[in-house]
């Protein structure tokens, strides 16, 4: 949230266990633009991500946010309007 977002966006996930997760994302050709894994304790958390602080300066337009845990994988689509 919110989504579209300019520069800052929160994403809301749960997680039944601790675990490892690692948060990827992507532009539309597919390459990765930030990176990072974290472990988590089980409940509620909220994975904040700043465009004007990435490793590389992100433009507008759309990118895929991953996050992967032990065995599961979600993609979720997020728009950057500057």
């Amino acid at each position: 949230y919110p989504n579209p977002f300019n520069p800052t966006v929160s994403i809301p996930f749960a997680l039944p266990q601790q675990s490892e997760v690692l948060i990827a994302i992507y532009n539309l050709l597919g390459q990765e633009v930030f990176r990072e894994s974290r472990s988590f304790e089980a409940g509620n958390h909220r994975f904040h991500f700043d465009a004007n602080s990435s490793q590389s300066e992100l433009v507008s337009g759309l990118y895929l946010i991953q996050m992967e845990t032990e065995g599961n994988r979600y993609t979720r689509k997020m728009m950057l309007l500057k």
